[in-house]
């Protein structure tokens, strides 16, 4: 059996039998916290304003080290496996996404790993409004939440090394889960922009709204919100939908736009 081999089978057999109590586990949580924040050259609190992706490579060091006992970084270490990492400000529903593919390249067949952390959902947030669950857990603070999130992303990980596929929704993820992290859920409960819309500017999807688009006031219903809301406009030269009107799509940012009492 090589080396790669064997990685594996530990891997497996690791995953189907580690647990940890509560108590380890918050320890280790500690001291990966305090790592990270002393080594960060951005990161000045557990209320960060400023993060960056070595800050995220390096909790899944550290992650690795006192969680995984060095049983992940070993794929990592040849030219037959990469892994990545990467905040996201495109990802507004999801805390974290855990993505496989196997490449052909010029050097020959790769597994490709990418992790993408919502930097959105994190920074968009008040952690001070009240109780905030993720993954079951409440957090006190948004380096909180990215272990959580990160913590989610690696059982992905480690699943799709050993298994090639994973799924939160499966009991197997939500055993290993359980068992390393004591996770109790697979969901959260960070501020996502349709959320905070609905927070701050009293805006929700289906409501009527107005707005000035190159000096035209125009009028229409929310369909969507992201970073920006997407609001369908009736016109004539537009796209047609099921309700049998034409619409024009606008991106619109939320504080431009102005509620209409619905009629």
């Amino acid at each position: 059996m090589d080396q790669r081999s064997a990685c594996f089978r530990d891997l497996a057999t690791f995953l189907k039998q580690g647990k940890l109590d509560r108590v380890l586990i918050q320890g280790k949580r500690n001291s990966i916290r305090n790592r990270v924040l002393a080594q960060s050259e951005v990161m000045d609190e557990s209320d960060f304003r400023s993060i960056c992706q070595q800050d995220l490579f390096e909790m899944y060091r550290a992650c690795d080290e006192l969680f995984f006992e060095n049983r992940l970084s070993p794929f990592f270490e040849s030219r037959e496996a990469r892994l990545r990492f990467r905040f996201s400000k495109r990802m507004t529903r999801t805390g974290g996404q855990t993505t496989y593919r196997k490449l052909l390249e010029k050097k020959g067949a790769v597994q490709d790993f990418e992790i993408a952390i919502s930097a959105t959902l994190l920074f968009n947030t008040d952690f001070e409004s009240g109780i905030v669950l993720v993954a079951g857990v409440p957090v006190e603070n948004r380096l909180d939440a990215l272990q959580r999130i990160l913590e989610h992303e690696l059982v992905h990980l480690s699943e799709m090394i050993v298994w090639d596929k994973s799924s939160c929704a499966q009991r197997r993820f939500r055993t290993i889960a359980g068992n390393l992290f004591g996770h109790r859920e697979s969901n959260h409960q960070l501020v996502t922009p349709a959320e905070s819309a609905r927070r701050s500017h009293n805006l929700d999807i289906g409501d009527p709204v107005e707005f000035l688009f190159e000096g035209k006031r125009l009028r229409g219903f929310v369909n969507r919100i992201n970073r920006r809301a997407t609001v369908l406009v009736p016109d004539a030269k537009g796209e047609p939908f099921a309700d049998g009107t034409r619409y024009r799509r606008y991106y619109v940012p939320t504080l431009q736009l102005y509620k209409r009492p619905a009629t």
